[in-house]
């Protein structure tokens, strides 16, 4: 792939910690091979 921008993973998110969320997502998208150059996360509906 070249500079794709891509939604790998979206999952309902409770009032458990949200940085072990992104810890879990992350994981598996690494576990898949993809290299992540930035990160953004949309908080607008929390």
């Amino acid at each position: 792939m070249g500079d794709e921008k891509l939604t790998v993973a979206v999952t309902p998110v409770n009032n458990s910690s949200k940085v072990e969320y992104v810890r879990r997502l992350l994981s598996k998208v690494f576990k898949l091979g993809i290299k992540v150059k930035i990160l953004l996360l949309d908080a607008a509906h929390s």
